[in-house]
């Protein structure tokens, strides 16, 4: 059960479209910069598996309360925290949920980065399906300068969504990326003005949930598994999840029936 006063850790907007419906969840302490203490960290897992069990939901968009996303941990919690071991222990489990929601459930998700993105908010960020972030927004890893370690998958999603060297630069400097160096870097799929920053990517996931929930949630699965499994034993799992996805319902069938009828309409005219 959830403290009642943890429902306005995080502030949830549902948005209806033709698409289907989202959610935008936003960070909601901008006075202490939108930490991910336990209490938030557990709050936003509560809503995910909310939205997960809601069939009319189709994503999520993360953002945080102006002037920043997240600028990470709760340090002064962390003190307290680092002498309880087994909370500790789940305290990481739970970002590790949330994390493997983001990434490997249903839900289109698009982080939407402003001001400042600090350590457990970039590993919130890396599960994350696609980031959109403002241009003037930065993210930093931060750890290792207060002797710290990243344990909400820092060290594992980064090398693979920037490649070993420049993970190495980011995890051991705690240098700043600009979003336009995210971006440069594969990290960022689109850099836009902080006043269009959620309105940009309410537009991506609309153009996104246009396709169907399965075909959303096997392209995920699949690139997914490309990150933990060799290239053939992928390849082979890749033709499997196809044959069945094809052959075993109508949704690979009704889509190229739009294709088609779409061509034969334009060639018509």
């Amino acid at each position: 059960m959830v403290d009642p006063a943890a429902h306005n850790l995080i502030q949830m907007d549902r948005r209806t479209s033709a698409s289907g419906d989202y959610v935008v969840l936003t960070l909601n302490r901008p006075e202490q910069m939108n930490p991910l203490d336990f209490a938030t960290v557990k709050r936003l897992e509560q809503l995910l598996l909310e939205a997960l069990v809601d069939d009319g939901l189709r994503g999520v968009i993360l953002t945080g309360a102006p002037p920043a996303f997240s600028a990470g941990g709760d340090l002064k919690g962390y003190v307290t925290l680092y002498q309880d071991k087994a909370g500790f222990t789940e305290f990481l489990a739970c970002v590790g949920r949330i994390n493997d929601l983001l990434s490997t459930s249903r839900l289109v998700s698009i982080a939407a980065v402003n001001g400042v993105c600090v350590a457990g908010g970039l590993e919130i960020v890396l599960a994350c399906d696609l980031v959109v972030m403002s241009e003037d927004a930065v993210l930093i890893d931060g750890h290792v300068k207060y002797w710290q370690l990243p344990g909400g998958g820092g060290t594992q999603r980064l090398p693979r969504a920037i490649g070993p060297g420049p993970a190495r630069a980011v995890l051991l400097t705690g240098d700043a990326l600009t979003a336009h160096e995210a971006h440069r870097l594969g990290l960022v799929y689109r850099v836009c003005q902080a006043t269009e920053l959620v309105a940009d990517a309410a537009g991506i996931m609309e153009r996104i949930i246009k396709a169907p929930s399965l075909t959303i949630e096997t392209v995920k699965k699949l690139v997914s598994l490309a990150e933990n499994t060799p290239l053939d034993a992928g390849l082979a799992h890749e033709r499997a999840v196809v044959t069945d996805y094809v052959c075993d319902n109508t949704v690979a069938s009704s889509g190229l029936q739009k294709f088609l009828e779409r061509r034969d309409a334009a060639v018509e005219h």
